[in-house]
C-alpha cells in the first residue's frame, strides 16, 4: 500500500480503477515487497498510458515512482506534461519538479540508475489537429537520497527555473 507509506514495492503495473457508478479509467497498481499487498497509487496529475509505461518507471530498490505531471489540460488530443514527480513509496509524499515550456513537455521514458532518476525535456513547439512536433531541450540526472533539484546533464549545471 503505497499511498500510506508501506513500500518499499515489488511491482507496479496498470490496472483498471473502476465503479458501478463510473466507467474503469486507467491507473497504477503497486505492489508491496513487504505484504505483497496492492493498492491504487496516488499520482497527482499523472499523464500517460498505464499500459504504455512511458510516463512513470518504478526504481530499482522499490522506493520510488517517477511519473510525468500536468496542471493543464489536453490541447488537440495531445497531453502535455508540466514536469516530473516521484512518490516515496516508504512515507507516501511527492516531490514536484516543474518544467519551463509554453506549451507543454512531451512524456519520454523515464529511467533509473540506483537512486539517480534521469528523463530528457523534449518541448512541445506546435500542436494543432494535424499532429505534434517537439525538440529536445535537456537531459537531467535527478539524485533522489538527496533534497537536491535534478540537474542538467548537458550543460553540468542547474536549469534554469
Amino acid at each position: 500500500m503505497a499511498h500510506d507509506g508501506t513500500g518499499p514495492l515489488v511491482a507496479v503495473i496498470p490496472a483498471e480503477h473502476s465503479s458501478v457508478l463510473h466507467p474503469g479509467a486507467p491507473e497504477l497498481v503497486g505492489v508491496s515487497a513487504v505484504d505483497q499487498s496492492y493498492t491504487f497509487l496516488d499520482l497527482p496529475g499523472w499523464v500517460g498510458n498505464a499500459d504504455i509505461g512511458t510516463s512513470w518507471s518504478l526504481s530499482p530498490n522499490g522506493r520510488w515512482v517517477a511519473y510525468w505531471y500536468a496542471d493543464r489540460g489536453a490541447t488537440h488530443g495531445v497531453h502535455p506534461a508540466d514536469g516530473v514527480a516521484v512518490l516515496d513509496t516508504t512515507t507516501g509524499k511527492s516531490r514536484r519538479y516543474g518544467l519551463d515550456s509554453k506549451l507543454g513537455v512531451s512524456a519520454q521514458p523515464l529511467a533509473w540508475s540506483g537512486d539517480t532518476l534521469w528523463f530528457t525535456q523534449w518541448d512541445f513547439t506546435e500542436i494543432n489537429d494535424g499532429g505534434s512536433s517537439a525538440h529536445r531541450r535537456a537531459a537531467y540526472a535527478w539524485p533522489l537520497e538527496s533534497d537536491d533539484d535534478p540537474l542538467s546533464v548537458v550543460a553540468g549545471a542547474r536549469p534554469p527555473h
